[in-house]
């Protein structure tokens, strides 16, 4: 057990399992220095320092601030490895990702592609997207679902849903302005104390159903709520 992720009392610290030499994703897992590896015991739910998120981001200059784009990802992926999806049967397992206190940067979209999973800012964790340019890649803060299945198939997903997020203020300092949330072939999708301040869109439905919001509130944003 540790006290912290990168230094004691950081709100990163957790059990690990250790075990003989495989693969280690750097970010949940860790090769040791003696080749055997420490696997993450998460009890609970996911919280995204455990993965390596800092949350130091500077409102008022960016530079010298952490990128959590990939230990984030990280968090949901794991999370992800938790449900089961089966065809035309609710998704199995799930979990909350927990995002602590903090001001997170981000220069790419985080992706979200399996259903049960709750993502829970606490004390209106800030996302703070500093994107280059806008692209497939980096056209939104968080995109839930998988959009291209549905334009595929024609229809949506059975079995991406009963996901939620709450708690999350969204703001751009720099870069280009991309879309807070995008909710692509989704359904069932709870949105809830989402703030959003200067993107040029704050959520975007592309083929999702049975959506509800509470307290969401846009200051600034080119666009509010756009629905395809």
């Amino acid at each position: 057990e540790t006290g912290g992720y990168y230094t004691k009392g950081d709100a990163g610290q957790a059990k690990y399992l250790i075990v003989a030499a495989q693969a280690a994703d750097g970010y949940g897992d860790h090769t040791l220095a003696n080749g055997t590896v420490a696997v993450l015991q998460v009890v609970g739910a996911v919280n995204v320092k455990q993965f390596g998120a800092v949350g130091d981001g500077d409102e008022l200059d960016l530079a010298g601030s952490v990128d959590d784009t990939l230990a984030i990802q990280a968090a949901i992926s794991y999370a992800e490895s938790l449900v089961f999806p089966v065809a035309g049967v609710d998704p199995q397992g799930g979990i909350d990702i927990r995002i602590p206190s903090g001001n997170y940067v981000i220069s790419s979209s985080l992706r979200l592609r399996k259903g049960n999973i709750s993502i829970k800012g606490e004390s209106m964790a800030t996302i703070l997207p500093n994107m280059p340019s806008i692209s497939p890649s980096t056209c939104a803060c968080f995109i839930i679902g998988t959009g291209e299945d549905w334009l595929a198939s024609g229809t949506i997903s059975d079995t991406i849903k009963y996901n939620s997020m709450s708690g999350l203020r969204f703001t751009r300092l720099g870069g280009e302005s991309p879309i807070a949330i995008m909710l692509s072939g989704v359904r069932n999708f709870d949105l809830s104390r989402i703030h959003v301040e200067r993107l040029w869109c704050g959520i975007w439905l592309e083929n999702a159903s049975e959506t509800t919001f509470e307290q969401v509130s846009l200051i600034g944003a080119t666009y509010g709520i756009i629905g395809d």
